[in-house]
This record gives structure tokens, sequence and C-alpha cells, in this order.
């Protein structure tokens, strides 16, 4: 079980990755500043997941600003083991990051049933685009991570695989750091589908900002390094050429969870 509840802290670094961009970073794109709320449930447990129900809602607002954009997540879930109570686990995560892709700050806070398991604090900078680069935590505090060079964060990697998507492109390669753990390095491989015009369009994206060209995108997660023969875990997610992301799937392996969006907001930039 204890690999289960590790996988949800590790939640933000598959959404964050597919969330938005920062203005300077995405040209001529136009990304909307917007908040999408998604509920969760559960499509799959095996056995030795311990977990017999999931459920819950996961909100994320993300917003440009004018040195750069800001984003905020929180998810809230609440899981029925085979044997023993509902557990209520709790993630926060906020991040700024700057408008040339260099500049990151970070927080994440994971609590289960209102007792801290997780945080993480700190900054990371590259020391110009694909160089090396370090983050710096204050939240374990002293703790240091070099980054390699290639490295970018999350909105970088979120252009490149537009870029790609755009492209014609049917996979796209990237080492990513995102902030979600001490240790959130990545190789992330995204295997991107083919382009869906309006009529693939979930409704309350048709509702809230009208018609968008998406692309089905599967990410596979694997930790820093070597790659193993399986990914951390993997997510599948719905585009749009607007940066929104529709219909999610969370595969961690022991257990699954699908994100229904239920409504997307504009909210003006702040800026």
């Amino acid at each position: 079980m204890a690999n289960g509840w590790k996988s949800f802290g590790s939640f933000g670094a598959a959404l964050i990755v597919l969330t938005g961009m920062s203005p300077e970073i995405a040209g001529s794109a136009e990304l909307l500043s917007h908040r999408a709320i998604h509920d969760l449930k559960m499509t799959r447990a095996e056995t030795q997941s311990g977990i017999s129900n999931v459920e819950g809602r996961v909100v994320l607002e993300w917003q440009k600003v004018c040195e750069g954009f800001t984003l905020e997540q929180r998810m809230v879930l609440e899981t029925q083991l085979v044997e023993g109570p509902v557990r209520v686990s709790d993630f926060h995560y906020s991040t700024w990051e700057s408008a040339d892709g260099l500049k990151f700050r970070f927080s994440m806070r994971y609590e289960i049933d209102g007792s801290v398991i997780d945080e993480v604090v700190g900054q990371a900078q590259l020391e110009e685009p694909g160089g090396v680069g370090k983050a710096v935590f204050s939240k374990p505090d002293g703790a240091t991570l070099d980054l390699p060079k290639g490295t970018i964060f999350p909105s970088e990697h979120t252009l490149r695989v537009i870029q790609a998507a755009r492209a014609g492109k049917t996979m796209h390669r990237n080492v990513l750091f995102d902030g979600s753990l001490s240790d959130g390095l990545f190789n992330v491989v995204s295997l991107i589908g083919r382009l869906t015009s309006e009529s693939g369009t979930e409704r309350p994206v048709r509702a809230a900002i009208g018609e968008h060209k998406s692309w089905p995108i599967r990410l596979a997660f694997f930790k820093y390094g070597p790659e193993d023969t399986l990914p951390d875990y993997e997510m599948s997610v719905r585009l749009y050429d607007n940066g929104v992301s529709g219909d999610l799937l969370l595969d961690y392996k022991e257990f699954a969870l699908k994100g229904s969006l239920i409504r997307v907001e504009p909210i003006n930039d702040d800026c």
C-alpha cells in the first residue's frame, strides 16, 4: 500500500506537465488563463494495492502573470481500503515559472487524514536554455539537486509537446524537473496521437471557450537515469491547442484513476 500513497503525491508531476506555458516561451500560441475541475474515480485496482475504491476531485488554476506564469493545484481523494477505514489525502501544489523558462519556484504539501506525509519547498535555476542547473530546497532543509544538461521545467515541456504535435511527430522525449518531490527528476516519453477537430472536444470545453483542436497524449514517467522496462507511472490526456487538459487517465501500476473534466472557467491574466 505504501507505493500507492506515494503515487498520489506524484500526481502533480503528471498533471502539471500538460497544464500551461509562459507567454514568451509559447511565442504566438494563444493559451488560456483558466481554472479546470476534474472529478476522479477509480477504474482499476490490483489485489496487492489494498484499495477497494477511490474518488475525489482536482482543481487546477493556471494564470499568465507579467514575468511568467503561476499554477495552483489542489487534489482531495477519499480512499476506501480493503481492510481499514476511508483515508482522506490532500495534495496541494503551487509553482511560479519565469517567462524565459530559466527560473522556477515550487511548493508541495501532501497530507493524509490531516497529517503531513511529505512537504517540498524550493527553487531551481538553469544556467542557460538547454544548460545545467540546480534545485535548492528549504524543505527538506539544505537539500540540493543537480539538474543535468537539457533539463526543462513544466511549461517548456508543454511547449515542446505541442510543437511536436503540430509538426506531426508521434513521440517526444525530455528530462523534466517539476518540484513535486525532492528527487522529482524524470525522463518523460510522450506518445502523440492524431490531431482531432472540434468534433472531439468535451462539452465543458465547448461551453466555456468554444471549439478547439486537440491531440490524445500518453506520457510515461521514468526516474531519471537508465530507463527501466516499466515507467513509475503513466498518464493519458486530451491536450487542447490553448493549453487546456481534457479528460485524464492516471495509471499507477497497482491502480488507475479516470479524471473527467466537468468544468473550465476562463480567468483574467494578472498583468
